[in-house]
């Protein structure tokens, strides 16, 4: 009863694993189809396909996926990047820490860094809750209103990759939290888009002080 969606995308994974592994072998080629049932059948012998791979429950939307392992959805994932990033760089992308202040704009940069299969361990901090008039700026439908950013885009985040590691901070950034948010994992990058002045300031202050680069980007709102 607590499963009321099911997608198995498994099989499908293979699939399109064969032709990434096989791209010089195109649907009308005479011997693709055999070629990728016998790539099929090989992973068929190492056991029912239910117990392959990696089942995601997601109790906001009670929603259940079958994924197939994380270095074949990643490589899946990022299989189209690689005209954009090398292979070196995307796994030195992938094995960064970035952290996230303000979910407003934030939301948006943290969505290209999930969707080009950036940085797995992510921080994300917002005090506030979605409202009505966010929605000119950050991707959310009116059913998220009243939810914490923070939580939202996490759960987001996870839908897309349920293999990132992702820490919220829902009661936002504050001078106490700094020391943890910067260096309990160390961030080799802090992208500040909070709207409080001082803890813009203060949270500059902080990452220059244990050497962390900083980016922003801002629009002046109404003024």
């Amino acid at each position: 009863g607590d499963i009321i969606f099911e997608n198995d995308i498994f099989r499908h994974s293979l699939e399109e694993l064969f032709d990434i592994e096989h791209p010089g072998l195109k649907p009308e080629h005479p011997i693709y189809e055999k070629n990728k049932k016998q790539f099929i059948s090989n992973w068929e012998k190492k056991g029912d396909f239910d117990q392959q791979g990696v089942w995601v429950y997601y109790p906001w939307n009670k929603t259940l996926v079958h994924f197939p392992e994380a270095d074949i959805f990643n490589r899946l994932r990022t299989s189209r990047n690689r005209n954009l990033i090398s292979s070196e760089e995307q796994k030195k992308f992938e094995n960064k820490c970035v952290g996230i202040a303000g979910m407003s704009v934030g939301s948006n940069i943290l969505n290209t860094l999930v969707l080009t299969g950036g940085p797995k361990h992510l921080k994300i901090a917002d005090p506030d809750i979605i409202s009505v008039p966010n929605l000119n700026r950050i991707m959310a439908p009116v059913s998220a209103v009243g939810i914490n950013k923070a939580v939202y885009f996490a759960r987001r985040s996870l839908e897309v990759n349920p293999f990132l590691v992702i820490e919220v901070f829902k009661d936002g950034l504050s001078p106490h939290l700094f020391q943890t948010f910067f260096t309990d994992k160390k961030l080799d990058l802090f992208i500040e888009e909070m709207d409080n002045p001082f803890l813009k300031i203060q949270s500059r202050i902080s990452a220059r002080k244990f050497k962390i680069p900083v980016v922003q980007a801002a629009d002046n709102g109404d003024g």
